[in-house]
């Protein structure tokens, strides 16, 4: 019979797969023989390479997001992950959430490759061990009290271990998300939206405590790690301090005639909000009460919109039964659009025509769902998006009259006019369920009549008793917000324009188009 120390490493590092981890740890530490196999053999690397795709959930290669299983979590030491005061916001001072692990947001050192796999494979623990901490989010390295080492000992028996890809994809996400915050596209809002991330939160601290399936809500779970949400509403003195970061909305919103809506991602504490038996709450209106909440299902970890009206699936249902990754699929679905500019930041007349900066939901130039025309100088996006909690399909109309330097600019002596007023309008609506086309055909839009300039536009408007009255100049994009009861159809039009203005005309009317753009009622992901 052959002696045991002379087993070859290939069919050890074999057995080796149906030993927990934390066996092989101690055999390690026990034997001399297996302390040499498990670290300096030529099968070591293997054996943690099974030990990683065992416990972490890795694959052989890269993942979708170009990570492998040598990328680690960076892990700050424990007196740098204390929790520190928040800082009011200035202009020169700006507040970033700190992850779980001790890096703020824009640490980008916090993701390294590791030499070998029993490298990764320890620095994956310690993340876990933080991770799934039940005292101050300690992660065991720097512990004097028996208690917190059998706390630790238990987790591992238990086989507490983070999703590595998770955390990984989670960290990329934010990223993004950070990426277009500091950006050109977000201007001061992104500023604003930053400062208004929580910090990180562990597994205890967060908010799927009732999940029976861990893993169902464990791609969220790696989100929130990083940040914990935005800026709690329940403090009022705290809101009253940080009125500009409790009013800004990550996942943004948009007025359609009475009905407004914005939508943050929330905190723990804001979690509590009203919702139905079996969900948990990532993001709601806060700014109206209007009730549209996006929630988790607790049993088979969709992503659902839910209103009064009842509760839609706000990531393709029908594509994601069984994911469990859904909700981080979601996510990196919005900042990807995010990072690709396909959303923007608007500022818009709600309620009682206060202005009010936000994200739009609504697809911009960038995206392939939003229609791009430019007539005679004049640039129109149109594009829609579902708006269940009415029970609709909302649409937006953006119009402005392009500036010098400006692709599609032409000068006033190639358009016609130095200026030009919107006289009427012209929609075609196709009802595609119902095969039924609509037309609608009126004056201005919404008893709205704006005259175009470069940079602006004069907000004229018809009143009550229908007498025309000259309206403010302003900046930026004329936008008009309304909305269609269709399930699945599209749109399209033209606006009659009239150079100089409707009571000076220089010139004669002419035709603008509003390219096609679909309307569904039903979309893959819902904000």
């Amino acid at each position: 019979m052959a002696d045991f120390y002379e087993i070859p490493g290939s069919v050890m590092a074999h057995i080796l797969q149906y030993i927990s981890s934390m066996d092989m740890l101690h055999l390690q530490a026990t034997c001399r023989h297996f302390r040499t196999f498990l670290t300096n053999s030529d099968e070591s690397e293997v054996v943690w390479r099974n030990a990683l795709m065992r416990d972490f959930q890795f694959g052989n290669d890269k993942d979708a997001s170009g990570y492998s299983m040598l990328n680690c979590l960076r892990i700050r030491p424990l007196s740098t992950r204390e929790q520190k005061p928040r800082r009011n916001t200035t202009m020169n001072e700006e507040v970033i959430a700190s992850s779980i692990f001790g890096y703020p947001l824009s640490d980008s050192d916090a993701v390294f490759q590791a030499e070998s796999a029993f490298e990764s494979w320890r620095h994956w623990c310690k993340a876990s061990r933080i991770f799934f901490s039940s005292d101050d989010g300690s992660d065991g390295s720097s512990t004097s009290t028996s208690t917190k080492k059998n706390k630790s000992q238990i987790s591992y028996q238990n086989n507490d271990f983070v999703n590595g890809p998770y955390f990984l994809r989670a960290w990329k996400v934010w990223q993004k998300i950070l990426h277009w915050c500091l950006s050109n596209d977000s201007a001061s809002y992104g500023r604003r939206l930053l400062a208004s991330f929580e910090d990180g939160v562990t597994k205890i601290q967060g908010r799927f405590s009732e999940c029976e399936d861990r893993d169902v809500a464990h791609s969220l779970e790696a989100i929130f790690a990083f940040v914990g949400g935005q800026v709690t509403l329940s403090d009022i003195d705290d809101m009253k301090r940080r009125r500009s970061e409790a009013l800004v909305g990550l996942f943004g919103g948009y007025a359609v005639y009475d009905h407004v809506q914005c939508t943050r991602l929330c905190s723990t504490r804001d979690a509590l909000v009203e919702r139905p038996p079996g969900y948990a709450i990532i993001g709601f209106n806060f700014l109206t009460r209007s009730y549209r909440a996006i929630g988790v299902n607790l049993i088979d970890g969709g992503i659902h919109l839910i209103t009064r009206n009842g509760i839609y699936p706000a990531f393709n249902e029908e594509e994601t039964q069984g994911w469990e990754d859904a909700g981080l699929q979601w996510m990196e679905e919005y900042a990807r659009r995010l990072s690709g500019a396909e959303v923007d930041v608007r500022k818009e007349k709600i309620m009682n025509g206060s202005p009010y900066e936000w994200l739009s939901p609504f697809p911009s130039r960038k995206s392939p769902l939003c229609s791009y025309k430019i007539t005679r100088g004049i640039e129109v996006l149109a594009s829609s998006i579902a708006a269940e909690e009415i029970g609709v399909v909302a649409y937006s109309i953006r119009i402005r009259l392009l500036e010098r330097g400006e692709p599609g600019h032409m000068e006033p002596e190639e358009r016609g006019f130095q200026t030009c007023q919107l006289l009427s309008r012209h929609w075609v609506l196709k009802d595609f369920r119902n095969n039924r086309t609509d037309e609608v055909n009126g004056e201005g839009v919404v008893g709205r009549f704006p005259l175009l300039f470069e940079g602006g536009y004069r907000d004229d408007f018809i009143t009550s008793a229908a007498r025309a009255v000259e309206g403010k100049d302003e900046t930026g994009t004329f936008v008009y917000q309304s909305c269609a009861t269709i399930e699945s159809g599209s749109f399209e039009g033209q606006m009659q324009f009239v150079p100089g203005s409707i009571a000076r005309p220089t010139g004669e009317p002419f035709f603008v188009h509003v390219g096609k753009f679909s309307l569904e009622a039903r979309r893959e992901f819902i904000y």
